[in-house]
């Protein structure tokens, strides 16, 4: 039976990667084409016809679904798959009357592949070994390359190295491995604490020498992202999109358990304790707050309006630093005004006996 030809159409060539990797770990030889646009599957499909079609829904010219129903049309025996991050119900009603599989964005390796494996059954050979000493590398390259980063690594769940990408002299690595492992396997719990445990993390550290990036692999892997230090946090962006896409395509290859999908309930809502939530009871402002409680802070100033900030901006180009430097000097030569005429001295108010003071009393 010849191998099956699958095309996949998405305008973000980061997904179509990380499918195309995912669909290479199926074996059998399988032919994988990869196009961004309907249109240029139309081309293809011209070409040579496909077993498997898998399509994002929303693509810049015609629609997933518009060019699963030419297929249709054209009398095709391909199967179909269609994933998409915004599809609602009736959306996905249409999909299914297209006689397609939808999966929904972020898409779970694991059911997508299993999803494959039905609808290509014997047409998918047993699953070929992959070199996975060469593979990894590789994927760790091309993620380097995508975040600009200065050294990329793997490690397992030991804090030992499995592969890593770049200049490992100037790390410390002996020392953070393994309170990073801790703060990376503190995200999957937080991820199950919100009711998704199967939910990524992304741990971000500042330092002077290095900021790092700490992604989650499975359950028993962490991949950490490094680059100088002040330079990671303008990089959150890349490392979020192509850090996760490469984080899957790493488990596939050495093979790690993933991390549980999130099939549990919701952990129940917290019931807050009105002795925490109570809102302070106020006194007046002259008398200030109640024993025991703290001072209620006072309500931030409001922005400066337009008007304002442009009155301040001509009030500034009105005064020279001559000017403010002949105010400075007259006002230290100059009477302040410290006027305390009709004040009394602290020895007179003591002869007075306006208060107790513990100094005698002088002598008349």
């Amino acid at each position: 039976m010849p191998a099956p030809r699958i095309l996949i159409v998405d305008d973000q060539r980061d997904i179509s990667r990380m499918l195309r990797a995912a669909l290479g770990t199926l074996g059998g030889g399988s032919v994988i084409l990869d196009v961004p646009s309907a249109e240029e599957a139309q081309l293809e499909l011209r070409r040579e016809p496909v077993d498997l079609l898998i399509t994002d829904l929303r693509l810049p010219g015609i629609s997933g679904l518009e060019l699963i129903h030419k297929l249709r049309r054209a009398s095709s025996d391909a199967a179909f798959i269609v994933i998409s991050a915004y599809a609602d119900e009736i959306t996905r009603r249409e999909v299914a009357d297209a006689g397609a599989t939808f999966y929904p964005k972020p898409l779970s390796l694991e059911d997508f592949l299993q999803g494959v494996r039905r609808l290509l059954g014997a047409r998918l050979a047993a699953p070929a070994p992959t070199d996975t000493a060469d593979d990894l590398p590789a994927a760790l390259a091309r993620l380097r390359r995508e975040v600009a980063a200065a050294v990329v690594v793997l490690l397992d769940a030991h804090a030992a190295l499995v592969a890593a990408d770049g200049d490992l002299a100037a790390l410390p690595l002996a020392a953070l491995a393994a309170p990073l492992l801790t703060v990376v396997a503190a995200g999957r719990q937080v991820s199950a604490a919100l009711g998704r445990p199967g939910g990524s993390s992304l741990t971000f550290v500042e330092g002077p020498a290095h900021d790092l990036y700490g992604l989650r692999v499975g359950l028993h892997h962490a991949l950490l992202v490094f680059y100088a230090g002040g330079q990671g946090g303008a990089h959150i962006g890349p490392v979020m999109r192509s850090g996760r896409r490469a984080a899957e395509e790493l488990l596939l290859l050495i093979g790690g358990t993933p991390a549980p999908t999130p099939t549990e309930p919701a952990p129940a809502a917290i019931v807050p304790d009105p002795r925490v939530t109570a809102p302070l009871r106020r006194r007046s402002p002259d008398t200030g707050p109640l024993r025991g409680q703290a001072p209620v802070p006072r309500p931030p100033a409001p922005p400066l309006t337009e008007a304002e900030l442009q009155h301040l901006d001509d009030a500034a180009k009105t005064v020279t630093s001559d000017a403010a430097a002949a105010f400075w000097q007259e006002a230290d030569h100059g009477d302040l005004g410290d006027d305390r005429s009709g004040t009394l001295s602290f020895e007179e108010a003591a002869k007075r006996g306006l208060f107790k003071s513990d100094k005698p009393k002088p002598s008349s």
